[in-house]
């Protein structure tokens, strides 16, 4: 039952909002990371206009890198994720090949052609 005399949290997140899809807050995390990244790179940019700090120019190829890659990463994880589970479905049919071979000899009838 819902308390509704109970104040509200601010920056709470209620479990309507949360995802269960753990691919998905997976993706977006990394997501969410590349664009904190390229938005480092750009603070980075506009911090070394007015210091000319040399060590800001030395972390612009990290951070520009490191985006690529969580975004990579972030892109790449529904296939992967794809290709794991047709993996899992093959080594499946693999172990019960023996299986159905034996009924098949056992039960010659009971096969279907495809047509």
């Amino acid at each position: 039952m819902i308390d509704m005399n109970r104040p509200k949290q601010q920056g709470a997140v209620s479990k309507r909002q949360r995802s269960d899809n753990r691919p998905l807050r997976i993706c977006l995390q990394l997501f969410s990371g590349g664009t904190a990244c390229a938005g480092l790179f750009r603070l980075g940019c506009l911090v070394h206009i007015p210091t000319r700090a040399a060590w800001i120019v030395a972390l612009l190829p990290l951070l520009m890198g490191l985006h690529g890659v969580l975004r990579s990463a972030a892109l790449a994880t529904p296939a992967l994720l794809g290709l794991r589970r047709k993996a899992r479905d093959v080594a499946t049919v693999w172990r019960l090949w023996p299986l159905w071979r034996a009924l098949i000899a056992a039960v010659p009838h009971g096969r279907q052609r495809l047509t």
